[in-house]
């Protein structure tokens, strides 16, 4: 699977992206996010493996896509729709930006366009969800920017009531995604 961007490539990891894949999940600033209970390069292989196993996968439920740069092909981060098997029409939505691209919210919106869009396009999607922090602003943010909606808000693990959060889980509808293409595109 290949999406492209004006400045970014997601694209579905193979054997060469191995050793960014690792380091990416090692790095300490990453992994508080990522990966927290990972502890050394042999259980981040198995992570990557798994992912592969992903795209081997049929029905293919589990996509998984690296953000690439254009220019460097540094990988920036992941992209990630996780289909129900039961309602394979709605779909988990993730993004994760890595920590020297975190804050940078004209790269969440291209990226999070361009992969929303390929899944409503051409995965059958009908409607996308994911859950945030009450707390963070810039995922609501961007959440909100697309147009989902908040459906849900729920306790929320401990980490997020020892802050004082709950747990968001939003959703956006086909119908709500179109409507909105269409005023951005009269604009």
């Amino acid at each position: 699977m290949l999406i492209r961007t004006s400045r970014f490539v997601l694209r579905d990891l193979d054997e060469t992206d191995r050793g960014a894949f690792i380091a990416y999940l090692l790095d300490l600033r990453n992994r508080r996010l990522y990966a927290p209970g990972l502890a050394h390069e042999g259980q981040a292989a198995l992570f990557f493996y798994h992912f592969l196993s992903w795209k081997r996968a049929r029905p293919r439920l589990n996509i998984q896509l690296g953000i690439f740069e254009h220019g460097t092909g540094r990988l920036c981060g992941f992209v990630v729709m996780r289909k129900d098997p039961q309602r394979q029409d709605l779909a988990a939505f993730e993004i994760e930006l890595g920590h020297d691209y975190r804050g940078r919210y004209r790269m969440a919106i291209e990226v999070t366009e361009a992969f929303l869009s390929y899944g409503f396009q051409h995965l059958d999607i009908n409607v996308v969800v994911g859950a945030t922090a009450s707390g963070d602003e810039r995922a609501a943010k961007l959440a909100r920017w697309f147009g989902a909606r908040a459906v849900t808000l729920r306790r929320g693990p401990a980490w997020m009531r020892e802050r004082g959060w709950h747990e968001v889980d939003w959703a956006l509808t086909r119908h709500d995604w179109e409507v909105r293409q269409a005023n951005s595109q009269r604009s």
